[in-house]
């Protein structure tokens, strides 16, 4: 089996859902290279899937633990803002809080727009 060939048949990239696959043979396409690799080929195509799902699962850990860390900031200054607003400072602590949740507003509107231009255009 060449590289190429097991590229195509997935090392790359996981099947796709079955309601993506056309009605042809796609998936007999994909998997018949595989199912008649040698096993050191399908140990390899299996060592490279299990690797880009644990990059995945990492991408997904620094993710959670971004927007965890944000929330922390944002209910600090939001506590600040009202601390500064009980001890008579309302127009600090009303700044303070007004600039938090902008930001916050910020933030979200980014992500949205990055995550709509990281889809496919069929899926956006």
């Amino acid at each position: 089996m060449t590289a190429w060939t097991a590229r195509w048949a997935g090392l790359n990239a996981q099947l796709p859902p079955p309601n993506a696959v056309p009605p042809t043979n796609s998936y007999s396409r994909i998997i018949t290279p595989y199912a008649s690799a040698d096993a050191d080929t399908r140990k390899m195509i299996d060592r490279e899937l299990k690797r880009e799902n644990q990059i995945e699962w990492f991408k997904n850990i620094i993710q959670v633990m971004g927007l965890v860390s944000g929330l922390a900031i944002a209910l600090v200054f939001l506590f600040v803002g009202a601390d500064l607003i009980r001890d008579d400072h309302g127009f600090a602590g009303g700044f303070v809080m007004t600039v938090d949740l902008t930001a916050l507003v910020s933030v979200f509107v980014y992500g949205v727009k990055q995550n709509q231009a990281a889809l496919p255009p069929n899926e956006g």
